[in-house]
């Protein structure tokens, strides 16, 4: 990895870890058991630390830890995981600017650049999760037996008995094949565009717009948002990848796009 891929991958890491623990600290109402007002009438004669334990006690739960930790961070999710494939921006300029004698075949150098940043962006975010549900574990337990439609295909009683491992699994395969074809998306649009700017851009109103098309049509399975909230819908585990194939189409066809104008360019110089 080089120094440049290292550096924005440990910048992205800590942005959504970061990003993660502070939606939690103020969704979860953990700001507020810490801040509100114990002098109230109501409150006036009860112990502080006594009243402070019960509420902290019913917010340290999986179910919390995981809803409330997306809740303010969902909507900018994917516009900090693709992070790392704007490197790729890097790449085209330097590499694929040379002159025809760069590579023997540029068409399989850029499939490989592509999934190279691909898998680095999707590994990144998976490990952030993976490193704050390791964290929250540590402090939080089960509060209910059924978790929703994610767990379809699991064994009976898993997520009863293994509440960790369940959330774990969901962020290697979910979460992570959503994070990888939104890092794919974004390679093909970084291929096309110069700018940051426009890539970013571009690639929240195609999320946006499929999500608005899923609301508006009654169709929350091609919403790619639905990958990442699994654990909190009726979708069945299989009915989580539909979106997730749909961006993987979306982005084969921009990648087409992108990388047949990079050679066109190449083949001109």
């Amino acid at each position: 990895m080089k120094k440049l891929d290292l550096k924005v991958t440990g910048v992205t890491f800590s942005i959504l870890l970061a990003s993660l623990m502070i939606s939690w600290f103020f969704s979860s109402y953990f700001f507020e058991i810490l801040t509100m007002d114990y002098q109230a009438p109501d409150l006036i004669n009860s112990d502080k630390r006594e009243i402070q334990k019960s509420f902290i006690i019913r917010i340290l739960t999986w179910e919390t830890l995981v809803d409330a930790s997306m809740f303010y961070l969902i909507n900018f999710l994917p516009l900090i995981v693709v992070l790392p494939t704007l490197n790729l921006f890097n790449v085209k300029r330097v590499n694929y600017q040379i002159g025809k004698n760069r590579y023997l075949n540029l068409s399989k150098e850029i499939k490989k650049k592509v999934l190279y940043y691909s898998f680095l962006s999707a590994g990144t975010a998976s490990l952030a999760f993976s490193v704050f549900y390791s964290i929250g574990g540590l402090f939080v337990y089960r509060s209910i037996e059924n978790i929703g439609g994610y767990s379809f295909l699991y064994p009976n009683n898993f997520y009863i008995n293994h509440p960790y491992l369940f959330f774990i699994s969901m962020v290697w395969t979910i979460y992570f094949a959503a994070f990888f074809v939104l890092s794919f998306i974004t390679c093909g649009l970084v291929l096309y565009y110069q700018k940051v700017y426009q890539v970013l851009g571009i690639l929240f109103l195609i999320c946006f717009g499929v999500s608005s098309l899923s609301n508006i049509i009654g169709l929350p399975i091609i919403n790619i948002y639905s990958a990442f909230t699994s654990y909190n819908t009726q979708l069945k585990t299989y009915e989580s990848f539909v979106s997730v194939v749909l961006f993987g189409i979306i982005g084969q066809v921009l990648f087409f796009i992108g990388k047949t104008k990079v050679q066109c360019f190449y083949e001109a110089n």
